[in-house]
């Protein structure tokens, strides 16, 4: 069977939505980057590059990332970013219901609140941070550059920080290291807590918020995503995709490289997982088709 996604239903001016000539945040100069946001588009073209402040020195978007950390920052910088808008009264329409029972919707945290869409690179197999654990089949979810955008990366700096962290609707995911105190856990499914995010003389920290792959047979792993940070008011949602095997994500990047539009894009990465029971690119279209432009 052929789980073909559909993007019939999306409208005329969102299928022809162009990639941005100029990228931001990667190395990659051919990913797909493009906001869908009224706000940030001018005469029907996204911000060119992306309207994403980067962060000090690294230059990674300020965003929540997906990947490991300890003696280096290694994320898996997405071949796909896109810019999605917030809006409250369609959010239902576009996220997993058990993540509406945590989403803030009050002024403050809707002005500012941010949506994203990612589609990344392989997570190269890494062994845990944690010293009795040798597993390599764990990521982190990386909060840093999100939680502190405005900071200078120095060797001065000493940072640190309590966000509410949860994943939903995931796919070939698990918990893991959920027997720590909640600030040092792994990161929870179906559910949100307190995780401590800190920057300490260049170094990320702690070793927590993880994430357990499934194995190796798995062609992708996806997930909605909610940080919360109570002290600023402010809150990301996101959707993740990344491939299960560096041959997926040589697809998943051939497809971000020779499309130009967002409709062409959509369907070339829904034919990397027609063959899967659950495809994850139609979640992407089910947020999309949402969206006003």
């Amino acid at each position: 069977l052929r789980n073909m996604v559909n993007i019939n239903d999306l409208p005329a001016n969102v299928l022809s939505i162009e990639k941005n000539k100029q990228v931001s945040g990667t190395f990659d100069d051919q990913a797909f980057q493009t906001s869908l946001c009224p706000s940030h588009r001018v005469g029907g073209a996204s911000s060119d590059p992306l309207p994403i402040r980067l962060f000090d020195l690294l230059g990674y978007h300020t965003t929540p990332h997906i990947g490991v950390y300890g003696d280096e920052y290694n994320p898996c910088v997405p071949y796909v970013m896109l810019e999605i808008p917030f809006v409250p009264n369609i959010i239902p329409k576009q996220v997993p219901r058990r993540m509406l029972d945590f989403l803030q919707l009050s002024p403050d945290y809707c002005a500012n609140t941010r949506f994203y869409v990612m589609i990344h690179t392989y997570a190269e197999p890494y062994v845990c941070q944690h010293f009795l654990c040798d597993k390599t089949n764990e990521i982190n979810v990386m909060a840093h550059c999100w939680t502190f955008p405005d900071m200078e990366f120095t060797e001065d700096l000493d940072v640190q920080a309590i966000v509410q962290m949860g994943l939903f609707d995931t796919h070939n995911i698990a918990e893991t290291h959920m027997d720590q105190i909640p600030e040092l856990a792994g990161t929870p499914i179906e559910n949100m807590g307190p995780r401590i995010v800190g920057i300490h003389h260049q170094r990320f920290s702690p070793a927590n918020a993880q994430i357990a792959l499934s194995g190796p047979s798995c062609s992708y792993y996806s997930f909605f995503m909610l940080l919360i940070h109570r002290e600023t008011k402010k809150q990301v949602l996101s959707y993740h995709v990344l491939p299960g095997s560096t041959e997926v994500e040589a697809r998943l990047s051939e497809a971000a490289h020779d499309t130009t539009i967002l409709g062409d894009l959509l369907t070339k990465l829904g034919v990397v997982f027609e063959k899967e029971q659950h495809n994850p690119i139609t979640p992407i279209i089910d947020i999309i088709k949402h969206v006003h432009i």
